[in-house]
């Protein structure tokens, strides 16, 4: 039994569970669409670079649906936000999109929402974007991808909503994923893409929380589940020269949380289990006082400074401070062969027009070499 700062009281013992892809099954939402590699409308000519953005956009769904259940009088309206949202798009030059908070009561209204931004997004862009959206075992928000149909091929799309959660203490009743990661694999080029968007629990209704970590341990089972779909099903493309595994989206809390630790495989779930070195403060960040179980492989933030733009102060505004709660976190060995190469990535933040998010857009554009053809 482990005591926290704060006496809230964690029972995690270390045979609690032997971890497996079985947590990682996708489930294949009716309303996926799965576009073919060589579906006519996807052309092969790669460009130089590539744009891939994230954006929560905030409940953002039918302008009847959203009527229903954002009721504050005060902002923009919905119509107003999806010319806003755009002009974001194209200020980043948005190819590819993870949005977050798409959503409807059905699966139905959901994908209608979301053709709906992609239809307004291609006429004010001239560029034509499929929408496509991932599942949800329980809820009415889901996550994700607009992505531009020129220069860029889809391979592959799968949702991981309703995949079971690693458990925290021995005969934990397991927990599904409501809105579990999105998987689309591209090829740009002669490389591919493997982007996973997600959209971690938020802070929201953190009273409801037993732990008193405004949901920090459901963010770090929620972590420790996407380490164990990468490491399960992604490891080749891990190894390969010619690939990029990107996790994007909106994790919901600081850097220094311990659920971005897990993500970034500085940490696992495992050290926080009965004789592990590790605890969680009342920030939600991690405590320890010896060894961790660090993890291949790395991932490395392109939001860090080597890589950023300007000096943006964060993603999302808490009253008066501001947080970096968006990411976008790149393989480090892939990562290493682009500075070798001199393809540094150069990523922004774009929080203008203010009225179309209560999250700012992150992009990172990446660059391909010339005899890439």
């Amino acid at each position: 039994m482990r005591r926290f700062p704060f006496g809230v009281l964690l029972k995690i013992t270390a045979s609690a569970v032997v971890f497996s892809a079985s947590f990682v099954r996708p489930i294949r939402a009716e309303n996926l669409p799965i576009s073919s590699s060589r579906s006519p409308i996807f052309s092969t000519r790669a460009p130089e670079r590539l744009t891939i953005c994230s954006q929560n956009l905030a409940n953002y769904g039918l302008p009847e649906e959203v009527a229903q259940r954002v009721t504050s009088k005060k902002g923009f309206s919905l119509e107003e936000r999806e010319k806003l949202l755009v002009r974001r798009f194209q200020e980043a030059e948005c190819q590819i999109i993870a949005v977050q908070e798409v959503f409807g009561r059905t699966a139905e209204s959901a994908r209608a929402g979301l053709n709906r931004l992609a239809e307004i997004l291609s006429e004010m862009s001239g560029k034509q974007f499929v929408p496509i959206l991932g599942g949800a075992n329980k809820g009415d928000v889901r996550i994700g991808f607009l992505v531009a149909t020129e220069n860029l091929i889809v391979e592959r799309v799968v949702s991981y909503a309703g995949a079971l959660l690693p458990p925290l203490e021995k005969g934990e009743q397991f927990q599904r994923l409501s809105r579990g990661p999105l998987v689309l694999q591209v090829r740009w080029g002669k490389q591919r893409l493997t982007l996973i968007a997600i959209h971690l629990k938020s802070k929201y209704g953190g009273g409801r929380d037993p732990y008193r970590l405004q949901f920090e341990m459901l963010r770090m089972q929620m972590a420790e589940h996407l380490r164990i779909l990468v490491e399960a099903h992604f490891a080749e493309n891990l190894l390969r020269d010619d690939e990029w595994v990107i996790i994007l989206g909106d994790r919901n809390s600081r850097q220094e949380s311990a659920s971005n630790r897990i993500l970034k495989g500085e940490q696992s779930l495992v050290d926080f289990r009965g004789n592990g070195s590790c605890i969680v403060s009342k920030a939600g960040e991690s405590v320890c006082v010896g060894g961790v179980a660090e993890r291949e492989p790395r991932f490395d933030s392109l939001l860090s400074k080597r890589f950023l733009e300007g000096k943006p102060s964060g993603t999302y505004q808490f009253g008066a401070r501001f947080e970096w709660i968006d990411d976008i976190l790149v393989n480090r060995w892939s990562l290493i062969l682009a500075l070798m190469r001199g393809e540094t990535p150069r990523s922004r933040v774009v929080a203008e027009p203010k009225g179309a998010s209560d999250h700012a857009l992150v992009a990172t554009t990446f660059f391909r070499s010339r005899d890439d053809g």
